[in-house]
């Protein structure tokens, strides 16, 4: 489910390169100007009596490879939630991905949408546009297998201490079950076993209806970053 500060814009969203996306949400964020986007949406958590914990809040704009990493798949930062009453943590690591419409967006269009929803598991989201599209205009297999293999191995990352270990895929098994022409494909992975060398992660991939297009496990070996 996506959540977020305005009608998230997904059908005609325009592509734009990483790189000077991402040099423009860090000029964003340095001087500060994405506060009015968090404060809104925490007003939307007081509804509920939920706040922001801004203490727990990370960016993912750093220059070490994990946070590019987190960034290209969507994740810019992340935070916990917390009951305004008394400060008991409800849900530990959302995370928001910024978005602009279009290359000459003004603030007023710079969405925050929710992608992970639940404590344990990783999710996010992948257009189904000519990068993913297999030649008879279908989202090509080998694309949800990747988005799979990406959300699971990012989830597999938060349960070690990456200065001493990577997550590598060992195996990954994907039934395709519906096809998809167009719009967004939304992913999440649920962690089955996180282990001390083994992970495995069942990951559901859907359309925008909910309906159930790819179905994975993932199977990732936790290794010390010198046996690479």
């Amino acid at each position: 489910m996506t959540y977020s500060v305005k009608q998230p814009y997904l059908r005609n969203h325009t592509l734009h390169d990483f790189h000077k996306s991402l040099d423009k949400e860090k000029s964003i964020i340095e001087e500060g100007q994405h506060f009015s986007v968090l404060h809104s949406l925490n007003l939307e958590f007081e509804k509920k009596g939920l706040s922001i914990d801004f203490d727990s809040f990370e960016d993912n704009y750093g220059q070490d490879s994990l946070s590019q990493f987190r960034n290209k798949a969507g994740v810019d930062a992340s935070f916990n939630i917390v009951k305004t009453s008394n400060r008991q943590i409800v849900k530990e690591g959302y995370t928001i991905d910024y978005k602009f419409r279009d290359k000459n967006a003004s603030w007023d269009d710079f969405l925050a949408e929710i992608i992970s929803q639940d404590f344990g598991t990783y999710s996010g989201k992948m257009p189904v546009d000519t990068r993913t599209k297999q030649p008879f205009g279908l989202l090509h297999g080998g694309a949800s297998a990747a988005f799979a293999e990406t959300l699971g191995s990012i989830g597999a990352g938060k349960h070690v201490d990456l200065e001493e270990y990577s997550v590598v895929g060992v195996e990954l098994n994907s039934s395709h079950l519906k096809a998809v022409r167009a719009g967004w494909v939304f992913g999440k992975a649920t962690p089955i076993r996180v282990g001390r060398t083994m992970q495995v992660w069942d990951i559901n991939i859907k359309n925008e209806e909910g309906d159930l297009v790819c179905k994975s496990r993932l199977t990732l070996a936790v290794i010390k970053r010198n046996d690479r």
